[in-house]
């Protein structure tokens, strides 16, 4: 037993260390969220909606959209509650699904999360039940897979690819003696280096899911525990804002590790729950037990923010907070809006700015 800790250990002490991330004078934004409007966050940036009807039959009936990636015509949809992959084309046909379930060779457990090498056309799935990442083709089927058997990188909740082709991974709060913060591995998941760790006294558990916003090739994340927000240029991630908000969780809070739900408490206070990111914009979304979800939007150009309740007029709040907002292109967000009906495919709003 002795021998195991120490060998985890001494894994663990090699990556513990990682380049340290400069801010670059990023420029800082102060956020007020009891500022908050009532007018729809969308309305004044928005150009026009676009909605893409997706198919609906027994094949491809989507339960949640828990992630998603686009690739030229090719949509990608993670769908948690019922562990599938699902493929859809852009005008909203259905391409193929990934489900495959269970132990052996091309099987899986658990789709915890995914990513998509643009450049080769492949899926990147990984199964954290096994510590498995498997690799499939856009037209579903298995190419090979990888166990990871060193304990301290096997262990990850987020994944995407980055636009070098490696592959970025992240756990959003404290989780030594495996890997938190966010590091980067080669195609097969074998470890190359850590960009950053979550401080021990981050003890609340927090899931950001995802973590990464992706739009063509750039890649970005946001610190929840630091309020910042990095993208990846030259290999590796720069800070691009300094987020102060005044409802920001205070530490007291950040070392109980209950985290979130039944059990959890925030108080009156607020954590980042969710990002996405256009050319010119910026989406954040905060969570608070009491006060529910608050939704940010954040001009680059003019550092101008929009704080509201509302996405848009007449929508299902509920609806949405449970799908989230998604990058879609350099100029275009993607919202989820699920029918009523649970025999019916969500409709995507494709959101384009000005």
């Amino acid at each position: 037993m002795k021998k195991v800790f120490y060998c985890v250990l001494i894994s663990w002490l090699s990556y513990s260390c990682g380049p340290k991330i400069e801010s670059f004078d990023a420029p800082m934004i102060n956020i007020d969220l009891n500022k908050k409007t009532n007018i729809p966050l969308f309305q004044k940036f928005q150009n026009s909606i676009e909605s893409i009807i997706l198919e609906t039959n027994k094949d491809c009936l989507v339960a949640s959209v828990d992630q998603f990636c686009k690739d030229d015509s090719i949509l990608f949809i993670l769908d948690r509650k019922q562990n599938k992959i699902f493929l859809f084309s852009t005008s909203g046909k259905f391409l193929t699904q990934i489900n495959k379930q269970g132990r052996g060779p091309g099987e899986y457990v658990k789709a915890t999360t995914f990513g998509v090498n643009k450049q080769k056309d492949i899926i990147y799935l990984y199964d954290i039940s096994q510590r498995k990442l498997l690799k499939f083709n856009y037209n579903g089927g298995f190419l090979e897979e990888h166990y990871n058997n060193d304990y301290v990188t096997s262990f990850y909740r987020n994944l995407c690819v980055s636009n070098v082709g490696n592959l970025l991974m992240a756990n959003p709060d404290y989780c030594e003696p495996t890997l938190d913060g966010v590091w980067e591995s080669d195609e097969n998941g074998k470890f190359l280096r850590r960009f950053s760790h979550i401080k021990k006294e981050h003890d609340f558990k927090w899931l950001v899911f995802p973590y990464f916003s992706q739009f063509d090739n750039i890649t970005s994340y946001y610190n929840t525990f630091t309020d910042n927000v990095f993208t990846f240029k030259d290999k590796k991630p720069h800070c691009v804002l300094q987020v102060n908000m005044k409802q920001r969780l205070p530490n007291r809070y950040l070392k109980n590790n209950k985290g979130f739900g039944i059990n959890g408490d925030t108080g009156p206070y607020f954590l980042h729950s969710e990002i996405a990111e256009t050319e010119k914009f910026f989406f954040f979304a905060y969570l608070s037990n009491e006060e529910g979800k608050i939704f940010v939007l954040y001009d680059k150009d003019t550092q101008e923010t929009v704080i509201s309740k509302n996405l848009f007029k007449d929508h299902n709040i509920w609806r949405y907070e449970s799908s989230g907002i998604f990058s879609y292109t350099s100029n275009a967000f993607m919202a989820v809006d699920f029918e009523e009906s649970e025999d019916k495919n969500p409709e995507l709003k494709i959101i384009y700015t000005n």
